[in-house]
C-alpha cells in the first residue's frame, strides 16, 4: 500500500482518545492525566495558535540559554550521537530537580480561595535512542519529564514496532508520555513510512507524535515529504485529536514554504498545521553538532512562526551534580505497569 493510500485508509477511522486497538500497550503511550488538548478540527485560522517552540539541546548550560529566549520544550538529546541519541542520565536528574522550581510568569494561574495558584513548569522532553538501548534508558528518567521519545529505526514491521513501544512504555514513569516518532526518510531508517506508523500510533491510541530526520546530512522532512503528504498527515493527525510536532534538519528559510503548503484552501485545512516545531541545528553555531547561538535563538523567536513562553532565569548551578558519577536512583513503575510486565 502507497503513502497516501495508508492514510486514507487510517482517515476512514473517527477514533476516540481511548486506546482502540492495541489494548496491552501500557498507560505511558497514552497518558490519560495530560493536558485537554483543544481539537484543531475544531479550531478556525484565527483560533489557531502559533506552534510551540522546541529546542534540543544537550546539557543545563544550553537548557539556560534556550529557556532565556522563550523555548516552550526543553529536549534533552546527544546530538553527535545520532538524531533520538539520549543524553547521560545524570543530566536528566540535574534538570528534573531545576525544573521543579522553574515556571513560566505568563502561566500563573488567577487566585483562588486559598491566594494564586501554582504555575505550570518548563516542560521537558528526552530522547532515548533507538532499538534496543531505549527501553533500558526508560527506566531511569525522572518523573518530572512530561515527554519521551524513542526512534523506530530497525522496526520493519507493525509487530516489531508495537513491541518497541510496549517495551518503552512499561520502564516510563506514569507521569511522563511516549511520543510516537517517524522518520520521514524511513529507508535511511530502516524503519516503516510516516503514513503507516502514523496510523499503527492512531490504532495503539497515542495523544503526540513527532516527525523527524534519521540523517541529518540530507534533505529536510518538508523536502521529503512535500505539500500534499504534509497536508494530509496533518489532517489525520487532528482528525485524531493528535498533537504533532515537525522536525527533521527544519531552518527558519523555510517558513513562508511551509505556511504556504497549510494555507492552502479553507480555514479547516490551514488549521491542521503541526503543533510544534521542533529545531537544533538550525539555532546552532555550525551544524546541530554544535553549540546554540544567541543570536540564531533570537531570529527564531522574533520571526512570529513560533509561539515563545515568557524569558525566565533557568540556573546551571545544578551541572555540578549532572557530572557525578553516583549510580542512578532507580524509578519506581507504576502498579499498573508491573501488573502489565506479570502478564
Amino acid at each position: 500500500m502507497d503513502s497516501l493510500s495508508a492514510l486514507k485508509r487510517a482517515g476512514g477511522r473517527q477514533q476516540s482518545l481511548a486506546v482502540t486497538g492495541h489494548s496491552d500497550l501500557p498507560q505511558a503511550c497514552y497518558n490519560s492525566n495530560r493536558r485537554e488538548l483543544q481539537r484543531p478540527s475544531d479550531m478556525t485560522l484565527i483560533d489557531r495558535p502559533a506552534p510551540e517552540w522546541l529546542v534540543s539541546v544537550r546539557d543545563l548550560n544550553e537548557a539556560e540559554l534556550a529557556v532565556q529566549f522563550g523555548v516552550s520544550i526543553l529536549d534533552f538529546k546527544e546530538p553527535s550521537a545520532g538524531a533520538l541519541a539520549a543524553v547521560g542520565p545524570a543530566i536528566w536528574r540535574a534538570a528534573s530537580h531545576r525544573v521543579r522550581q522553574l515556571v513560566h510568569p505568563g502561566d500563573q494561574q488567577p487566585a483562588g480561595p486559598s491566594g494564586p495558584q501554582p504555575a505550570r513548569p518548563l516542560r521537558l522532553s528526552a530522547a532515548l535512542g533507538e532499538l534496543p538501548t531505549a527501553a533500558a534508558l526508560a527506566a531511569q528518567l525522572p518523573s518530572e519529564f512530561e515527554f519521551a521519545k524513542a526512534g523506530p529505526a530497525g522496526c520493519s514491521g507493525e509487530a516489531e514496532l508495537l513491541g518497541h513501544w510496549r517495551a518503552v512504555g512499561m520502564q516510563l514513569p506514569p507521569s511522563v508520555q511516549l511520543v510516537a516518532v517517524a522518520y520521514a526518510d524511513h529507508q535511511h531508517a530502516g524503519c516503516l513510512p510516516v503514513e503507516t506508523i502514523l496510523r499503527i500510533a492512531i490504532d495503539a491510541g497515542f495523544q503526540r507524535f513527532l516527525i523527524d530526520t534519521s540523517g541529518k546530512t540530507g534533505p529536510t522532512s518538508i523536502q521529503i515529504l512535500g505539500p500534499d503528504r504534509l497536508r494530509a498527515l496533518g489532517r489525520l493527525a487532528h482528525q485524531n485529536s493528535i498533537w504533532w510536532s515537525l522536525a527533521g534538519s527544519i531552518k527558519l528559510s523555510q517558513r513562508q514554504h511551509l505556511d504556504g503548503i497549510f494555507k492552502h484552501g479553507s480555514d479547516q485545512q490551514r488549521a491542521h498545521g503541526p503543533d510544534c516545531i521542533a529545531v537544533r541545528g538550525d539555532v546552532c553555531r555550525s551544524d546541530r553538532t554544535g553549540t546554540l547561538c544567541p543570536d540564531r535563538l533570537r531570529a527564531w523567536r522574533s520571526s512570529g512562526w513560533v509561539k515563545p513562553n515568557p524569558s525566565l532565569s533557568f540556573s546551571a548551578t545544578a551541572l555540578q551534580s549532572s557530572r557525578s558519577s553516583r549510580p542512578p536512583t532507580p524509578i519506581p513503575i507504576s502498579a499498573a505497569i508491573r501488573s502489565r510486565r506479570s502478564d
